[in-house]
């Protein structure tokens, strides 16, 4: 049994300073849980924007750690944190984010009540430079519509646990999932999203749980281009990607042009619907064609991706 936790907030950064500026703002001005050590550390990797500087005048409670990753990935920037830490609580925030003020006592209570087995997400609202239209949202991922559900219960089990700027879990559950896979999200070669999704999966995997913290509250700023057709079929085709890396596939499947069979068969259905929405000029059947195919592109992107892989293993 845990004592009463630490709590170790993680920001990484790369390349956005002047929202770097609004989320650390935020965070500063956090109301101090009683009888808590609270690190704050800050992971800026990639390019140097002035985040080293602009800790340096920072006046709060908390006082603000810097750590350098040359390599722009936020998987190995979160890993790096991991290295310096040993049984805490890590918050893992986002660099385009801005926090509830009892954001950090939110988590630190939920920690009292959950020393074991547990990790933690909150709810978060879409901060819109401009609303997108209402057809459009559907479309778009939780991060750019928001999450808000009154009870964690109603939903599917493993459906959706949180999202990657606004959850916690213990160090030690981090490290003996692995640490976070450096192939997969922001600055990945593979183009891949969703590396906390896959951590949070490896953590259930283990026996850890998630819990739900209504009142942990974030905004997250969505710009104009984050909510755009454009932009949902570029994220389309990332998440499928995912799917793709994800996947069960192993060698002993069929192949044709070196994609399994069923894929090409999809693929040539795809295309026919494409073709059929077309035909009708129905601006949104148009949109959900471009938007399955762009999906499904990227899938395939990710098992090829997988199958390289597996033949470089047996080799």
């Amino acid at each position: 049994m845990r004592s009463q936790a630490s709590l170790a907030v993680l920001i990484p950064t790369h390349n956005r300073f002047p929202l770097f500026q609004r989320t650390l703002e935020s965070v500063l001005a956090c109301q101090r849980p009683e009888d808590r050590k609270v690190r704050l550390i800050v992971i800026e990797n990639g390019v140097r924007v002035g985040v080293e500087e602009c800790l340096r005048t920072t006046k709060s409670w908390l006082v603000p750690e810097y750590l350098y990753v040359q390599n722009g990935n936020k998987s190995l920037a979160l890993n790096a944190a991991m290295d310096t830490l040993d049984d805490e609580l890590a918050v893992f925030l986002d660099d385009d984010i801005q926090v509830e003020s009892n954001l950090i006592k939110q988590y630190a209570e939920a920690a009292d009540h959950n020393p074991n087995n547990c990790f933690f997400g909150g709810p978060f609202a879409a901060d819109y430079v401009k609303e997108p239209p209402e057809w459009l949202l559907k479309y778009l991922p939780d991060s750019a519509k928001g999450w808000a559900p009154v009870t964690y219960e109603s939903l599917i089990p493993g459906a959706l646990w949180f999202i990657g700027f606004n959850w916690a879990a213990y160090t030690v559950d981090i490290k003996r999932a692995g640490g976070f896979n450096p192939d997969v999200g922001p600055g990945a070669k593979s183009g891949a999203t969703g590396q906390e999704t896959a951590m949070q999966k490896a953590l259930v995997e283990l026996g850890v749980s998630p819990v739900y913290i209504p009142g942990a509250l974030v905004r997250h700023y969505v710009p104009e281009e984050r909510c755009s057709p454009e932009w949902a079929l570029e994220r389309a085709f990332k998440n499928g990607v995912t799917t793709g890396i994800n996947s069960n596939l192993d060698m002993s499947t069929s192949l044709l042009f070196g994609m399994p069979r069923w894929m090409l068969r999809e693929n040539l259905e795809l295309q026919w619907r494409a073709l059929k929405a077309a035909l009708t000029q129905d601006s949104e059947d148009v949109f959900q064609a471009r938007y399955n195919l762009a999906q499904f592109r990227g899938t395939a992107t990710g098992i090829k991706a997988l199958l390289a892989q597996q033949n470089k293993r047996l080799k």
